[in-house]
């Protein structure tokens, strides 16, 4: 805007409410990079990540504007990905559904170690810092094979080393630095714990204890009194809020922290079965 009294221009931003289901912004800008790889007579890969939110918040109608606009381009393909994949592969496998058998799919489980191991060891290395296999496996097994997390822990792992003169890496030194990672977010974890219900928690606690396994067997139910009812909603209740996910393979489904972090900090200010007795009441 522009004041006539004085020369001055200001600008304002202010938010706007979407309506549900319209993706015309999204939809134009992928025409357009159509339009810009026509001209410039080269292909063009998008890769659009965490794309089940698009399907969450703008539902089936934002999935028919989507199709309609992709099955139109001749000069860009199209990645869709998302750690969710219950939703991508409804959104694919269902015949009512306008993404149904669009293109192949590909489910990608984790970065294999063998790789993470071939980066930590080069990156510490370049430092002129030293870390032994036990420590790069106790690692990968407190980060859950989570890249954002594994490097966040690496980085931690890395300066503690560097703190202390270059002194070999151990187990011990990963158990430090991750427990003073969690202590540093302890106020995100907090909020994160404190958003839940009593029966979310506990089943979190299950989820925790048994790293995802046989979360319905008799005996997990039976040790945080939980029916199994009340475990398959609070369960699903959790894999809404982000807190975990399911993964699905082989015939078999098993749960898993979305932040794997979060199990170290219940460990230190959420002790397993606090205000919970031997059969599991509160």
């Amino acid at each position: 805007s522009y004041n006539p009294l004085d020369g001055s221009y200001g600008v304002r931003l202010a938010s706007q409410t979407p309506t549900p289901g319209d993706v015309p912004l999204l939809v134009e800008v992928l025409a357009g990079l159509d339009r810009m790889a026509a001209d410039a007579g080269r292909p063009v890969a998008v890769v659009l990540d965490e794309f089940q939110h698009v399907v969450e918040e703008g539902g089936v109608a934002a999935e028919r504007q989507l199709r309609a606009a992709v099955q139109r381009h001749a000069h860009v393909g199209y990645v869709f990905a998302g750690s969710q994949t219950g939703l991508l592969t409804a959104m694919t496998g269902d015949a009512s559904r306008p993404f149904y058998r669009l293109g192949a799919r590909r489910f990608i489980g984790p970065i294999p170690r063998a790789d993470f191991r071939e980066a930590i060891t080069r990156g510490f290395q370049r430092g002129g810092m030293v870390i032994g296999e036990e420590a790069i496996e106790a690692m990968l097994d407190a980060a859950g094979d989570v890249p954002y997390n594994v490097q966040r822990l690496a980085h931690a792992a890395w300066q503690l080393a560097r703190e202390e003169n270059g002194r070999a890496t151990t187990p011990g030194d990963v158990a430090r630095v991750l427990e003073t990672l969690v202590r540093r977010d302890d106020p995100f974890y907090t909020q994160t714990w404190n958003r839940l219900t009593a029966q979310q928690q506990k089943a979190l606690m299950a989820l925790v204890a048994s790293e995802g396994d046989e979360l319905y067997a008799r005996e997990v139910l039976r040790r945080y009194g939980l029916a199994l009812s009340t475990m398959r909603t609070s369960l699903e209740a959790l894999v809404k809020a982000g807190v975990a996910r399911t993964e699905e393979t082989r015939g078999t489904a098993r749960y898993a922290l979305e932040d794997p972090f979060l199990a170290a900090w219940m460990r230190v200010f959420v002790p397993s079965g606090r205000g919970v007795d031997h059969q599991g009441e509160r």
